[in-house]
């Protein structure tokens, strides 16, 4: 679980530090010198990205672990604490870029869609996908280890593990598999 809340601390401040640099590439006045504070920002985010890699990996080796322990309790643990607890940060992330996005947009008239600013959005979505990714192994991991079981067939093993890789999609799949587990149980 260390792994989990290390991840999730790590994605926060990450978000946290890309506001500031917001912040402070926008919002500050030009007469105002802010290179100290753009650096510091900027180091903040780089360590806070080499901070999600490193937990990112040791959650995916921590799933692979519990899944060869045939540990199903454990997985499901995790794949509850990991999912749920970053909610709030796709909901304020979606929020925030979209914002974002939309002031770009309106103050560009359309021409971000064309300029290099464009490709400053790609590495966040891509990042962010990450998170989904990383999150995502406890629920594969434990959709393998119920196949093993027995407790899931093949189609809805497929069905799973393509909605896991889908922003909003991995969330009701976990639901659904607490559900069928939950089910099962009784």
């Amino acid at each position: 679980m260390k792994y989990i809340r290390g991840l999730h601390i790590s994605y926060y401040l990450n978000f946290v530090a890309a506001v500031a640099l917001l912040k402070f590439g926008i919002f500050v006045p030009i007469e105002l010198d802010t290179s100290a504070l753009l650096k510091i920002d900027m180091a903040v985010i780089i360590l806070t990205m080499v901070a999600i890699l490193y937990f990112g990996v040791h959650g995916i080796i921590t799933a692979v672990k519990l899944f060869r322990a045939n540990d199903l309790t454990a997985l499901r643990r995790h794949m509850k604490h990991a999912k749920v607890g970053m909610i709030p940060f796709f909901i304020i992330n979606f929020i925030y870029y979209l914002a974002l996005i939309m002031l770009v947009l309106g103050a560009s008239r359309g021409l971000f869609l064309f300029g290099p600013i464009f490709v400053v959005i790609v590495p966040i979505v891509i990042f962010t996908y990450l998170a989904v990714l990383f999150t995502s192994a406890f629920t594969i991991a434990y959709i393998l280890l119920m196949k093993k079981n027995n407790q899931l067939t093949g189609d809805a093993v497929v069905l799973h593990i393509c909605l896991q890789l889908i922003f909003v999609l991995d969330m009701v799949s976990m639901f659904i598999l607490l559900r069928k587990k939950s089910v099962l149980d009784c």
